[in-house]
């Protein structure tokens, strides 16, 4: 899992608070950090919002086909703003919820 930060320098990681609130709760935690992130144009947070959302609901909840838009979009906002290491990150995130959405596909 990508180190999550709020997105607007307080640095403290989200994913301490999965274990509290469960996965909606937790849901809720990288909605939010999404909004903010949007509305402040922080675009690292708002990408690593974005993928952990993708791999929360692929790895946690099995729903690969509605994971897939959020991990494409997170990889093309770190792609295209210079953030090669979140984009790394996301990149085999994306990949692998590829291949989960396809194998039920095919499978």
């Amino acid at each position: 899992m990508i180190r999550i930060t709020d997105g607007i320098g307080f640095g403290q990681p989200l994913f301490h608070k999965i274990q509290l609130t469960g996965f909606n709760g937790a849901m809720a935690l990288y909605k939010e950090q999404e909004r903010l992130c949007r509305e402040l144009g922080k675009k690292d947070g708002l990408s690593i919002s974005l993928g952990n959302q993708a791999l929360l609901m692929s790895d946690k909840l099995g729903r690969h086909q509605e994971a897939l838009p959020l991990a494409e979009e997170a990889y093309q906002i770190a792609s295209t703003h210079g953030l090669a290491g979140t984009a790394n990150q996301i990149k085999v995130i994306l990949e692998k919820i590829r291949e989960k959405n396809d194998a039920r596909h095919h499978g």
